[in-house]
């Protein structure tokens, strides 16, 4: 049975932060709706492509697409950004004005650069909920600064780095990063790994999955990896080194099937618990068996992981008042 929630409408509505600036409904361009905002603000994209390179140019504030309405994981690989015309810089994402946690980069895909994501300058963004794929030369590039990234999944870059420089699907320089159930998978490199450290750096890796079959997970110097498949093993708490069972790589869906070793082997705090309830997955997808919901992405309560629609969702009615009554 369908149930409604009666709302009535005032304008203007802030709901997400002090200000909610809309792209492209208000500003076409997510640059225009950065420059426009305030800390604190929250910027929400609509699903498209946009091509433009942005920099959030140390305001903390959040940058959106849809998913943020209900979680919904389709939004990010709707929602790109392509930096395939990178003027006047050659990344994607920029933070290199100090920007704090409480700058959020959350719900796309992160395309078509040199570098996907640049963090420099003792910024400490937190990056969530996203994709960075087909970029040349790094994913993300870390110098002298420590985001948080979770949930990310880093596939199919493809790296042709100079040969007479250092690199990697991830170049840490000085920095202390922490990735959180990332997934790195299906990148390739002429250089030899996906992590590459240089200098003091102490990045610590949770819950992840590494798995490039052409490449060697590390450089060296890694603060700590513990509750992760390594392709090539690697030494840590609760580290293992197997077929990850992705569900279909070849069209890159890299969710779990069933049988994954990754089910239940990440950190067992209760802290890093899928949103089952259950002990953590590795991995950006933690795997979702049978979960009573709502699986009307168009209700009011959408839940993103139900598998078996339990008649719950409710749905909103717009009040129109009526001048004559």
């Amino acid at each position: 049975m369908k149930r409604f929630i009666l709302f009535i409408y005032l304008l203007p509505l802030c709901v997400f932060g002090q200000s909610t600036l809309l792209v492209p409904s208000q500003y076409s361009l997510i640059q225009s709706a950065i420059d426009a905002s305030s800390n604190g603000d929250t910027i929400i994209v609509s699903p498209g492509i946009y091509y433009e390179n942005i920099n959030f140019n140390g305001k903390n504030i959040v940058l959106t697409s849809h998913y943020i309405l209900n979680n919904d994981i389709s939004y990010i690989s709707s929602t790109i950004i392509d930096g395939s015309n990178a003027q006047p810089i050659d990344k994607v994402v920029l933070f290199e004005s100090g920007e704090s946690n409480s700058a959020i980069l959350e719900g796309f895909t992160i395309q078509g650069a040199a570098v996907g994501i640049g963090c420099h300058q003792y910024s400490s963004p937190t990056i969530r909920n996203n994709i960075i794929t087909q970029n040349s030369t790094e994913a993300m590039h870390i110098n002298w600064s420590s985001p948080t990234i979770s949930n990310v999944l880093f596939h199919h870059n493809n790296l042709a780095i100079i040969p007479t420089e250092p690199g990697g699907v991830v170049f840490i320089h000085y920095a202390s990063p922490n990735f959180i159930n990332c997934t790195f998978t299906d990148n390739t490199s002429n250089k030899p790994y996906t992590i590459w450290c240089q200098g003091s750096t102490s990045p610590n890796f949770i819950n992840c999955i590494l798995w490039n079959l052409s490449l060697q997970e590390f450089s060296g110097g890694v603060g700590s990896v513990i509750y992760s498949n390594i392709h090539g093993g690697y030494s840590g708490t609760g580290n293992i080194d197997q077929d990850p069972l992705f569900v279909d790589a070849v069209n890159e869906n890299y969710h779990l099937q069933s049988g994954s070793p990754c089910i239940d082997s990440g950190d067992p705090s209760a802290n890093y618990n899928d949103p089952d309830g259950s002990r953590n997955d590795m991995g950006v997808y933690p795997y979702i068996a049978v979960v009573l919901g709502c699986t009307d992405n168009t209700a009011l309560n959408y839940n993103q992981i139900a598998t078996i629609d339990d008649g719950s969702c409710t749905y909103e009615m717009t009040y129109v008042p009526d001048d004559n009554f």
